[in-house]
């Protein structure tokens, strides 16, 4: 049987494209897909490693810089750092930074005030590997204001997608907040975050993390 030209072409143009996007992801094209960073066990069984203070100095300058871009694309005004930094070691997994400030800032022509937990994931060589946000709106004498603790945004670098990054990302800022503001993280009846993190919230729920209210918004429950 002759073999058809246009197909082979379209067969040489399928290989090509594969090659392209294994480079991309640095795999070869019989490697097999790469194991998760962070498996979410189920609830009973899970354990987070010790959230624990730091000092300053000893924080990444990635962090610092990181932080420091996403509070002027936030036009943060002024801020406080409330008690000491905070990381997680996850071993090969790379290291969390949690930093949490007492933020003022301009929202739509109103100054705004809120807590605010930034946390920046570092790999074991210093890459970057995501970060994210979660806010508790307070009112002019420092109250709160808005529903339990928000998540504002979540990003995870094409590279480290899909290794179960973004799940960690919100436990870690579960975690940060109830420790330092006594109250769960949820997605906020905005659904700022939700968009990037929707899949990282079902798995949640899967493993009773977390419900899904009538509303469609998210909360942890541990």
């Amino acid at each position: 049987m002759r073999e058809n030209p246009r197909l082979s072409l379209i067969g040489r143009k399928l290989q090509l494209y594969a090659r392209e996007v294994c480079y991309a992801l640095g795999m070869s094209e019989t490697s097999p897909a790469r194991p998760k960073l962070f498996q979410l066990p189920e609830r009973d069984n899970y354990q987070l490693p010790p959230l624990k203070k730091c000092d300053m100095e000893n924080v990444p300058r990635e962090v610092h810089e990181q932080i420091y871009h996403q509070r002027a694309t936030d036009e943060v005004a002024k801020s406080t750092l409330l008690g000491s930094p905070l990381n997680i070691d996850f071993g090969e997994a790379g290291r969390v930074f949690v930093l949490a400030y007492h933020q003022q800032k301009t929202l739509d022509g109103y100054p705004s005030k809120d807590y605010a937990v930034y946390t920046v994931d570092i790999g074991q060589n210093g890459e970057l590997m995501g970060y994210g946000l979660s806010l508790l709106e307070l009112d002019a004498k420092n109250q709160e204001v808005s529903e339990p603790p928000f998540l504002r945004y979540t990003y995870t670098p094409n590279n480290f997608r899909g290794q179960g990054l973004a799940t960690r990302r919100l436990i870690v800022l579960n975690e940060a907040n109830k420790s330092l503001f006594k109250h769960f993280l949820s997605s906020g009846s905005s659904r700022q975050g939700a968009p990037a993190a929707e899949g990282a919230w079902q798995s949640l729920v899967a493993k009773g993390f977390a419900v899904e209210g009538e509303n469609g918004n998210y909360r942890f429950i541990k």
